[in-house]
């Protein structure tokens, strides 16, 4: 059975001018939540140290870009600035039927689960031709998108928000609950990633630059 914790990452920053009295970020009322509704699954943890509730809430600030003669020269797909890193912290991990407490000898139980994040893929902010988060809401820049990668769990790669990365290149958190004494287990842990601007096609315009997808964290 798997778990689908739906939530909503918002990133926020914007591509300003040089010397343009631009606000840094969308000034939007959900700018940077990260909310979470719902749960199916054997398996549950505490995300961001919450329960279901839309009090969980990370910002993930990717800061301002000068569109200058350099930017602006760099070719379609290129990174554009630093990265920011973000991440999603499970803890208090639990089977929802609990192993037995006292095993009889020889039958004790150690049981695994994966906990993965899956983006929305039917998302309307998912360029379809390059998998990146198109930049949204008022006034938004041009020229840019917002890329993102895997940061942890032995994954690197550059994440294809269209859903279309071979399952070895999704990261996941390895969990393990046992009654055995001798097994240590892993009841907690994080998903983390790094978000950064990627040169689009098209010319590159001042303007807001933030999105956000929805995304579900899945045990397995």
């Amino acid at each position: 059975m798997k778990r689908s914790s739906l939530s909503y990452l918002i990133s926020a920053g914007a591509l300003l001018a040089a010397l343009a009295p631009v606000a840094s970020h969308a000034q939007a009322a959900w700018d940077g939540q990260i909310r979470f509704t719902g749960s199916v699954s054997d398996t549950t943890c505490s995300v961001n140290g919450g329960q279901g509730s839309a009090s969980n809430i990370t910002d993930v600030r990717l800061g301002n870009v000068d569109p200058n003669a350099a930017t602006k020269a760099l070719a379609v797909g290129a990174n554009i600035g630093s990265k920011q890193t973000f991440k999603i912290s499970l803890s208090n991990c639990s089977l929802l039927t609990p192993l037995p407490t006292n095993p009889a000898s020889g039958t004790a139980q150690t049981e695994t689960r994966g906990a993965a994040i899956e983006f929305d893929q039917g998302s309307a902010n998912i360029n379809g031709a390059t998998g990146n988060l198109m930049v949204t809401g008022f006034q938004p820049a041009k020229g840019i998108e917002i890329g993102i990668w895997n940061a942890g769990n032995g994954k690197t790669n550059k994440l294809d928000l269209r859903g279309t990365m071979s399952p070895s290149d999704v990261q996941t958190l390895q969990l393990r609950f046992s009654n055995d004494s001798a097994v240590t287990q892993i009841l907690a842990g994080d998903l983390t990633f790094e978000a950064g601007y990627v040169r689009a096609s098209g010319p590159l315009e001042s303007g807001n630059a933030g999105s956000q997808i929805a995304y579900k964290v899945s045990y397995r």
